[in-house]
């Protein structure tokens, strides 16, 4: 005979004491100011019960509820589950500044306009949540978190942080293990949650199914290894079944109990299910459109809904658990899967979500699904979306036929994970591109994404020569081939060299090959190269055209200007470094493009520093390093923490000096990047002579050789040093360069106006 199990109607937890009090001290604390938890743990573990605990709570105490829920395989739909969270309060978006509301509006697709930054989005997000909990406490509930679109996703993370004094509790659930994101290092309070403890899992089975045979219930206690999912649904896929594969993961058997409950129902219901686990992000009416094309009915949908595998909420269909559908869709058969997923796509009004249902039901190449594909990223990217249009470039080039159409969007994609922040994602599709490439088009675009990867992250790159060796493909047999094209390599290549401090062979290479360039191509790439290369030429040109190439380049290559700023500071022109620097700073600001925002503030910093402004240029790398943190630019945030550090130690603030050189460390992949070690070894220097170390203080600065530039600007406090240590020989190198660099001595009357430092001469 088979087990007799019976459902209680008692719905209320079981253990999890600990984790039920901390929770209710949070909701208490959130009356008076933002509280952010993350509950975090394997599947079935019993997250979403806890949660719905904390929401009955919440209700009681007069919280009103927001919420947001991933959807498994729904991940490529850009902003979907913070639109889903914040629909209910989108009538107070005016209350926002422009420029968050419309980056809100931007990214939903409810208004036209460029891009937005997931910084700014998420500014907006916390303002209008602010704005909402003014008319009384909120509950903001984002289950399963690892399943959430990762640009709302990314959004949730930086809003925790940031939630001040509204009354405002936002609880997240979240899986464990390597296969999800982990995000804990986001939230202020994260409870993790393990397997119940025997004595209570035992509580738990006998209150689900209290009939069951003893040697079913020890089974399935064993089995089960505390996990309250497992509990609920083993007695019910079981019976009286007295056998579990022992050798497959926890996930597995579970998912293989759904599956074992599934196999019990008729073949329509089981091809409605299929329809269902691929259509997780359905519509209802889409669902039933699918199910009718399929040559089913919609009585046998509900049929489903009435066994209690599938709930009707809102208007979209889901299944009691995600498990379930994991379970359904992973178990199918390729053929009927591919099956479910063209009937949506017949059915779904929506292109991009069409073209990826073809794309599901797909097997080898279609360039025309791979087309609808592109056209999908595209439409992302102009929201701002740049993972999920980093998802869908790569579906589309694992579609293509022909290999350009695979290499341009592979490019494609390798840029979009670039500009989202995406570096490792970025770094493996131009290392499974680049050797496909042979259009010289696709291999310049691959090739840009890797420089500017390795400007601003630990990414090495192409050398300064191998770049001169791609310019030379592009002139092609005559010679005299692409020399816009050229140029632009070649500038890279000149930046390279300039912040690199390649030997003198290289700059004479990138030099000859800039002078073969006919007349026709020496535009501003041009120019700024050769200056790069030769800092002591050309800035009176560049100071006096400025104004009129500034709009031109920030339209078309904002980068550039980042290059005629460096260019101005090599040539010893602070005060057109500064205005390349502010120009560009101020263009990132208006555009939203707040991860840029980071590198250009970093540059302006240093500016400002050198020239003696340190409240204003302190201020700038104070803002550039809360930016590199959280766009994970290794490189710009170990640069504006050594320059927090140089301010702190020009002022004789020792402590903080100290602490910001440690900050620099902590970005490994930047803290031996030449720019970065010569301006924390003069920071460590001038920390020296405060504490009147001088030997110490000459060996630091000394450091500062590593990158001409820098060493320039620090030798004077090199100089004071070594005669303050009896050791004036150690500054001999200095002199020597000072005497050959043009525009020397007025660095040295700019360093006899920094009073503060103790270099001061």
């Amino acid at each position: 005979m088979s087990a007799t199990v019976t459902r209680q109607p008692d719905e209320s937890l079981v253990g999890r004491s600990a984790e039920r009090t901390r929770l209710a001290t949070l909701l208490r604390q959130a009356a008076t100011g933002g509280r952010a938890v993350l509950v975090e743990g394997d599947a079935g573990i019993g997250k979403t019960a806890l949660v719905r605990e904390v929401a009955d709570r919440a209700r009681a105490r007069g919280f009103r509820e927001l919420g947001a829920r991933g959807v498994h395989g729904a991940d490529t739909a850009g902003f979907s589950g913070l639109h889903q969270m914040l629909h209910p309060v989108l009538d107070q978006i005016g209350s926002l500044p422009a420029n968050q509301s419309s980056a809100l509006l931007v990214a939903f697709g409810h208004e036209d306009g460029p891009a937005s930054d997931r910084l700014l989005i998420g500014l907006a997000t916390s303002g209008l949540l602010a704005t909402a909990a003014g008319a009384g406490p909120l509950l903001v509930v984002v289950d399963d978190l690892h399943w959430l679109d990762r640009s709302s996703a990314d959004v949730v993370s930086f809003v925790v942080r940031r939630l001040g004094a509204a009354p405002v509790l936002l609880v997240a659930t979240t899986r464990t293990g390597e296969t999800y994101a982990d995000r804990s290092d986001s939230f202020p309070d994260v409870l993790r949650l393990g397997p119940l403890t025997p004595e209570d899992s035992a509580r738990l089975l006998d209150r689900v199914a209290p009939g069951i045979g003893a040697r079913v219930r020890r089974r399935i206690l064993h089995a089960s290894a505390g996990n309250p999912l497992a509990l609920h649904e083993l007695p019910t896929a079981f019976g009286d079944r007295e056998t579990l594969v022992d050798q497959v993961p926890m996930t597995a058997r579970l998912e293989q109990a759904f599956l074992a409950e599934v196999t019990r129902l008729p073949e329509p219901s089981r091809q409605v299910l299929r329809v269902a686990a691929a259509g997780q992000d359905a519509r209802f009416e889409e669902l039933v459109a699918a199910v009718r094309a399929l040559g089913h009915t919609e009585d046998e949908l509900h049929e489903v809904v009435k066994a209690g595998l599938l709930r009707i909420e809102e208007g979209r269909v889901s299944f009691r658990h995600p498990l379930v559908g994991s379970a359904i869709y992973g178990g199918s058969p390729a053929l009927d899967r591919s099956g479910a997923h063209r009937a949506l796509a017949s059915v779904t009004a929506d292109p991009v979500r069409a073209a990826w249902h073809r794309a599901s039901a797909t097997y080898g190449w279609d360039e025309e699904v791979a087309a609808d594909l592109e056209a999908g990223a595209e439409a992302a990217q102009r929201l701002g979306a740049n993972p999920e249009a980093m998802i869908t470039y790569r579906r589309a080039a694992a579609l293509s036929p022909a290999l350009r159409d695979r290499v341009r969007r592979l490019g494609r994609a390798a840029e979009a994970a670039r500009r989202g922040g995406l570096t490792a994602e970025a770094v493996e599709m131009l290392r499974e591109a680049s050797p496909l490439a042979e259009d010289l088009a696709d291999v310049r675009g691959l090739a840009r994404t890797e420089w500017l990867l390795s400007m601003t992250s630990d990414v090495p790159g192409r050398g300064a020569l191998d770049l001169v060796a791609l310019a030379a493909r592009h002139a092609g047999p005559s010679g005299r081939g692409h020399p816009a094209e050229r140029a632009e390599i070649l500038l890279w290549a000149a930046i390279k060299a300039w912040i690199l401090q390649e030997a003198d062979e290289v700059r004479t290479a990138i030099r000859h090959a800039l002078d073969a360039i006919e007349p026709d191509g020496r535009g501003a790439p041009h120019e700024i190269a050769l200056t790069l290369l030769d800092p002591g030429r050309g800035m009176d040109a560049l100071r006096a055209d400025l104004p009129e190439l500034a709009p031109r380049i920030l339209g078309l290559y904002p980068e550039m200007m980042n290059v005629l700023a460096f260019a101005a500071e090599g040539a010893l022109d602070l005060e057109t470094a500064e205005r390349c620097w502010t120009a560009v700073v101020e263009f990132d600001q208006a555009s939203g493009r707040i991860g840029d925002e980071a590198v250009t503030r970093c540059g302006r910093a240093m500016s400002r520093i050198l020239s003696g402004e340190l409240d204003t240029g302190l201020a700038d790398a104070e803002e550039s390093l809360r930016l590199s943190r959280e766009f994970d630019l290794e490189i710009v945030g170990a640069m504006a923490a050594a320059a927090v550090a140089l301010v702190r130690a020009i002022r004789g603030e020792t402590a903080g000096a100290r602490a910001a050189l440690a900050e620099v460390r902590a970005f490994p992949g930047g803290a031996d990047f030449a720019r970065v070690r010569a301006v924390a070894s003069w920071a460590e220097g001038l920390v020296a002579g405060w504490e009147g170390r001088h030997d110490d203080a000459v060996d630091a600065l000394a450091g500062t050789a590593v990158n001409d530039p820098i060493e320039i600007w620090a030798g004077p406090d090199l100089a004071a040093a070594a005669a303050r240590a009896g050791r004036p020989g150690a500054a001999r190198q200095w002199f020597d360069k000072v005497a050959a660099h043009p525009g020397a001595a007025e660095r040295l009357r700019l360093v006899s106006r920094l009073e503060q430092g103790p270099g001061a001469l």
